[in-house]
């Protein structure tokens, strides 16, 4: 594991994030609780450290276990994604939860951001780069 933060939020699943490869050299990061200008600076250094990882053929961004986002997080995404684009890399985002996917899908950074339902859907999307 590249690395694992975690916040405590009250009344909310605790906020934890963690960094790990994959043998393909597909960057996964997952992460828990509610994304929010508390926790931006860890959920961003983890996505800056998927991102940035050699060798990085792709990235997930895997939030079934996140609850609320705001706008910090879906600017550190969009950030993301635009650099894993400039290196020609795909990225791809899976999020379950309705509350996630509403906030995704009414920014419409679902059609950016390749959103599915299951971290197997987006490896697949990933892979099939290469």
């Amino acid at each position: 594991m590249a690395g694992e933060r975690e916040r405590a939020v009250e009344g909310d699943r605790p906020f934890s994030v963690s960094h790990t490869q994959l043998d393909d050299g597909t960057s996964v990061v997952s992460v828990a609780g509610a994304i929010d200008v508390a926790v931006a600076d860890s959920f961003e250094s983890a996505l800056g450290d998927a991102v940035h990882h050699v060798p990085n053929h792709g990235v997930i961004v895997d939030l079934t276990g996140v609850t609320f986002l705001d706008s910090t997080a879906l600017t550190a995404l969009v950030h993301s994604f635009e650099h894993q684009r400039a290196r020609l890399e795909r990225f791809s985002v899976v999020a379950n939860d309705t509350r996630v996917r509403t906030i995704l899908e009414i920014t419409r950074l679902d059609e950016l951001l390749h959103l599915t339902a299951s971290r197997e859907e987006a490896q697949s999307y990933v892979a099939g780069w290469r």
